[in-house]
């Protein structure tokens, strides 16, 4: 018998099993280098938004 923590007479995983495997749906499948590409010019874009919006409100609240 193997006595090795990690192995099947290892106490903590005695009795447990490992969940079936399943091919990824289309929504799980890992992103492409596009997909990632296209994230970030989004979030370039919002960050581009949002700066602005700071910049206007800085702009007011120095008027006053």
């Amino acid at each position: 018998m193997d006595e090795r923590p990690g192995t099947q007479s290892d106490s903590a995983s005695a009795g447990k099993t490992a969940p079936p495997v399943r091919p990824l749906s289309s929504d799980q499948q890992p992103a492409t280098k596009a997909d990632l590409y296209a994230a970030v010019d989004a979030m370039r874009a919002d960050m581009r938004e949002l700066l602005e919006q700071v910049s206007t409100l800085i702009k007011e609240a120095n008027q006053k």
